[in-house]
């Protein structure tokens, strides 16, 4: 989700996951479309996913589907961002002594 006004229309980017050699294509979604109980998460770089499709009901039928998903991403604190800053620090030594700088020529 890139932007939302304050009459709750949403401006999103839609990538085709199906055939990624599609362009990025842009649209304006309601807010009213998501699940109820995402609304109030929602907020630009909110990312979800939107699938679109077919079912074929018992009789025949064919009826179209629509599902909005939201992506939940962990949340961090800044104690947590400074440990794994500390621990990749430490790996990243770990491997420097391990394969040495790289600097014989291979």
């Amino acid at each position: 989700m890139l932007e939302i006004d304050s009459e709750g229309l949403m401006r999103i980017s839609l990538r085709d996951l199906t055939h990624l050699d599609m362009p990025q294509e842009f649209a304006d979604m309601a807010v009213e479309e998501l699940p109820v109980k995402d609304v109030s998460t929602v907020r630009p770089g909110t990312v979800f996913y939107w699938t679109i499709g077919e079912e074929r009901l018992r009789g025949g039928t064919i009826q179209k589907t629509s599902e909005i998903r939201m992506k939940r991403l962990p949340r961090y604190s800044a104690r947590k961002t400074v440990q794994d800053r500390k621990a990749a620090a430490e790996m990243a030594e770990f491997m420097q002594q391990v394969l040495g700088d790289g600097s014989s020529g291979r």
